[in-house]
């Protein structure tokens, strides 16, 4: 008994040795492990400090990064897909192109560190940079912006055949707030309860929304982007269309929901047949970064989609209407800034001055 007795205490003591020794190892690891992760985000800062323009190879360029664009029943997709095509063509990266149900969905993926990239417009960004609305509670402040490249309106639009003209006929009518996931589903809802019309929404993808109307389930949707649009042109091949007008009053009253949004007149005949100027919201499609993206990435980015803005004018129309840097540097009230490898992209390769709102906070430590 007495050996037996030995034998047991010297067992556990070595079992409290054996667990002491596991938890100096998870210790070590765990440091080790911290101090790698900080290597590595001081490796990011440190190339983005090393980074100078005036010896800036595009070719030189290299990496995986993944994109978050949008459905690939919207018009903007053949923009992204080009993108793709050009960053492999001309550098050594390559883009992963990643389908989303819009803009809420693309920068959601964003946040999440799922994609390098992404659609962005001004609205999405700015809910997102400052942790509102979709993105409640979540301030994704590691946001970064690189260009605007369009003024895009956001038609509501009906079948001529439902006999609705304004926004109030809408009342009680079934018709679609836009894609599921995008901002402007939720604007839309906003915007109708704010001018105090019921409407019956008829929610869902893109498709499903451009088959309720064909259908007959519902009478139109809402779709922001470039006019003519894709998806308006599929429904108005056999069902012709009309884009319902804002009044002065009720553009008023939907900028104090969404102050940072504009309005503008669509031409007449943008959609054959349609003989009426339509006035309509406006917002600022663009495109997003994480902070932690090098500058020298960005830039490149940058530059391949600057350069080459006549060969992407040609898979979709709407960015070649519009000065990207102008339309981009404008926002002097915007509170989301830019990347830093766009800013240098800006002073560096095109001369300009960018305004201090835009100017990263990472930059002004320097």
């Amino acid at each position: 008994m007495i050996y037996r007795g030995h034998y047991m205490r010297l067992l556990k003591s070595k079992k409290f040795c054996f667990l002491i020794f596991l938890s100096i190892l998870l210790i070590l690891v765990t440091a080790c492990s911290s101090e790698e992760t900080q290597s590595d985000s001081n490796s990011d800062s440190s190339k983005n400090e090393d980074f100078d323009p005036a010896t800036f190879d595009l070719s030189q360029v290299s990496g995986s990064f993944n994109y978050a664009a949008t459905s690939p029943s919207s018009s903007a997709f053949a923009f992204y897909a080009k993108i793709g095509a050009l960053i492999e063509e001309q550098t050594n990266m390559y883009l992963t192109i990643m389908e989303t149900e819009g803009g809420t969905d693309s920068m959601k993926v964003l946040s999440r560190g799922q994609a390098d990239f992404s659609l962005a417009n001004n609205d999405t960004a700015n809910s997102a940079y400052h942790g509102i609305e979709d993105f409640e509670g979540t301030p994704f402040t590691d946001l970064r912006m690189m260009y605007a490249w369009s003024v895009s309106p956001i038609p509501f639009f009906v079948t001529q055949e439902s006999g609705v003209e304004t926004l109030e006929d809408l009342e009680g009518k079934s018709f679609g707030p836009g894609q599921r996931g995008s901002s402007f589903a939720q604007r839309a809802q906003q915007w109708m309860d704010a001018l105090e019309i019921d409407v019956n929404w008829y929610e869902g993808s893109l498709d499903d929304q451009v088959t309720a109307v064909k259908n007959r389930n519902s009478i139109g949707f809402v779709k922001a982007g470039g006019q003519p649009d894709a998806a308006i042109l599929d429904v108005h091949s056999t069902l012709p269309i009309r884009i319902i007008s804002f009044t002065d009053e009720q553009i008023k009253k939907v900028q104090e929901v969404t102050p940072h949004l504009g309005s503008m007149v669509m031409p007449a005949n943008i959609y054959d047949g349609l003989a009426e100027e339509a006035t309509v919201i406006t917002t600022k499609p663009g495109e997003g970064v994480r902070k932690d993206v090098p500058a020298e990435v960005v830039y490149a980015m940058m530059k391949i989609v600057f350069d080459n803005q006549e060969a992407l004018a040609e898979v979709y129309p709407t960015v070649g209407e519009f000065d990207f840097a102008e339309i981009t540097l404008e926002d002097v009230n915007s509170k989301v800034p830019l990347h830093e490898g766009a800013v240098l992209f800006y002073q560096h390769e095109l001369g300009l001055e960018v305004p201090d709102n835009l100017i990263p906070p990472e930059m002004k430590e320097k």
